[in-house]
């Protein structure tokens, strides 16, 4: 049999994200940086910035820094207490960028996406494949 690649589409699954480099900031105050970004910062020490209006984040390489534990994460309690006093809604997903010249991350806030939990995922599955029976 013969067959024509032209007469078919590649089919892919939603949401497909490559290698990503992300922050997610949580409702439990949870700073984290995602495994892609974890590895590649590594055990380097960071200072990290955030935009007045949050939609920014910033992180540079600084010596004697703020070491992110092998989890990938720390804790601000104090950040989503100002982000709540500005509307700001959480969880916040940031797409982090190497800025080669500058020598730092910047990432803009998603505005749209707002990352399910495992729970909500797993709910939201159920229910697309009840409507596919």
């Amino acid at each position: 049999m013969k067959i024509s690649y032209d007469d078919f589409f590649l089919v892919l699954p939603d949401n497909k994200r490559r290698r990503e480099f992300a922050v997610t900031i949580s409702e439990a105050g949870r700073f984290c940086l995602n495994s892609s970004l974890r590895q590649e910062v590594g055990e380097s020490a960071l200072e990290i910035f955030m935009s007045r209006d949050y939609n920014t984040v910033l992180m540079r390489l600084k010596e004697g820094g703020l070491r992110i534990n092998k989890n990938g994460y720390f804790n601000s309690k104090l950040l989503i207490k100002e982000m709540a006093e500005k509307k700001i809604s959480l969880p916040a997903h940031y797409i982090m960028e190497w800025e080669k010249g500058e020598k730092f991350w910047i990432g803009k806030r998603e505005q749209h996406l707002i990352p399910l939990s495992a729970k909500k995922r797993q709910a939201s599955k159920i229910v697309k494949l009840e409507e596919f029976v």
